[in-house]
């Protein structure tokens, strides 16, 4: 997320945490440090100044700073911010559960004594500890209002054993077991300050830090933090958020620059159609928790996904989609196919499904066996150029008054290209065209790719598919690569 919102660098430090109760034992200033170094692992985000607050503890290094500083031979960098808190409690006994079942016998067997004992004990005592995170303003010691993260965790220790033993024929018998464990706080605090700097990172830079811990974006909580985030930022800042986020989808293909214009609308009523929300154009709240929710993605499963190098073959969203021009298939899947799986004969005729994985305007271009290339969709008779997402286009329809029929053996292909609305407008007026007339000066479904690629458009996208027209029925079709 930090990566993705490309947030300037920060410079933070951490004050010495507090422990009231002297039990917890455990550092929690550097497992802060830690956290925030993992956090920055891949944005660089978050520099941390190793600045020392308390006089009384300061080591060799923090002496010989204090020195070079007095010497002006030294430049630290002032933190910007300071995470400060305290291990708050510690409560022992929070839970307790005891168990215990103890048997005696005696009798006798050929008229000498028997006797058996048996016992069993089980004990688990549950403790809590707290942990209370702030972040404040390092210039003025204030703590900023509204960031803060309060999170506890359980803390089990427990036991059983068994016990028993008896008389048999005046020997006696006796045995012991036992099993005991304990959960120490260290463990506990350095997933309470995971969990907890997640936490306060995102309220301050205003990231869906639940993502990351798998929670549902719809909780009441998360709402009310969503909604107050809206209404607090300004509509050059909205603007940003929203061109950047369908910049990364590509949605939008123009420059982010915290300025609206008629593209920007244009992509936000698009990005609007494909997530059910009525096409305004405008950047209202429901549109916001949706553009939100995307700087991370989730499997199945709702798990956050990352998205990396490591695992880019994998990724399927438009985010991390090669680009035609890249050797891949575009951010836009293009799913082509002959309808009703008929394989084309001489004298046949050809029907086509289109289809593609989100709104986008579409062309459709048509190579025949003598060589012509022609734009079949749109036509005069299909003349809206725009589809919706995952809506299948046949190609003629059904109302249409055309046909497209195989003259003659040889080879054929159909190209179909899919791209933000606007793109296919900036072709040359040699490759604009009302549909089903042979472009003129075009010898190959090639030079109408390569005119597309010149556009230099993120949002273009293709598939297609190429086959062999014979007298024999029964060749198979030549697949060419398609989009994931």
């Amino acid at each position: 997320m930090l990566e993705t919102s490309a947030q300037p660098p920060i410079f933070i430090t951490s004050k010495i945490f507090a422990d009231p109760s002297g039990r917890a034992g455990t550092a929690v200033k550097e497992l802060i440090i830690t956290a925030l170094q993992q956090m920055s692992l891949r944005s660089k985000t978050f520099h941390v100044v190793d600045y020392e607050v308390s006089i009384a503890q300061q080591d060799t290094v923090q002496n010989l700073s204090g020195l070079l500083l007095g010497m002006n031979a030294m430049n630290i960098k002032p933190p910007e911010v300071y995470v400060s808190g305290a291990v708050s409690y510690i409560d022992d006994n929070v839970a307790a559960r005891r168990r215990s079942l103890g048997v005696s016998s005696d009798g006798s067997i050929h008229g000498r004594e028997v006797s058996a004992d048996l016992a069993f004990n089980g004990d688990i005592n549950t403790s809590v500890v707290a942990l209370e995170l702030h972040l404040g303003d390092f210039r003025t010691r204030t703590l900023i209002p509204g960031i803060f993260a309060a999170n506890s965790a359980i803390l089990a220790k427990g036991g059983a054993g068994l016990e028993g033993g008896g008389t048999i024929f005046k020997t006696g018998v006796q045995f012991s077991l036992a099993r005991d464990y304990s959960q120490g706080s260290g463990l506990a605090l350095r997933s309470l300050v995971d969990i907890g700097m997640i936490e306060l990172v995102g309220k301050w830079l205003g990231l869906p830090y639940w993502r990351c811990l798998s929670l549902n974006q719809s909780a009441p909580e998360f709402q009310r933090e969503l909604r107050t985030w809206y209404e607090k930022a300004s509509q050059p800042s909205l603007t940003r958020f929203a061109q950047t986020v369908l910049k990364r989808n590509a949605y939008f293909d123009g420059v982010v620059d915290s300025q609206s214009s008629p593209e920007l609308k244009s992509s936000i009523a698009l990005y609007q159609t494909d997530r059910q929300i009525p096409p305004s154009g405008l950047i209202n709240f429901p549109t916001y928790e949706k553009m939100i929710g995307e700087f991370t993605e989730t499997d199945v499963f709702g798990m956050t996904r990352r998205t990396g190098p490591e695992d880019a073959a994998e990724a399927v969203s438009a985010a991390t989609a090669t680009s035609l021009r890249e050797g891949g298939k575009g951010p836009i899947r293009v799913d082509i196919k002959i309808a009703d799986g008929v394989y084309p004969q001489p004298g046949g005729i050809l029907n086509i499904a289109a289809r593609l994985d989100r709104s986008a305007a579409m062309r459709c271009f048509y190579q025949d066996s003598g060589g012509s290339v022609t734009q079949i969709f749109p036509n005069p008779f299909q003349r809206v150029g725009e589809v919706f997402s995952n809506q299948t286009i046949s190609i003629p329809d059904d109302s249409s008054h055309f046909t497209l029929r195989f003259d003659r053996p040889g080879h054929e292909a159909i190209d179909c290209y899919a791209a933000n609305p606007g793109t296919f407008e900036r072709l040359p007026a040699a490759l604009q065209s009302e549909g089903l007339v042979p472009l003129p000066g075009v010898a190959h479904l090639a030079d109408i790719r390569n005119a597309l690629l010149a556009l230099n458009a993120p949002s273009l996208s293709m598939g297609g598919i190429a086959f062999d027209i014979s007298r024999n029925p029964y060749p198979p079709l030549i697949p060419l690569a398609q989009s994931k």
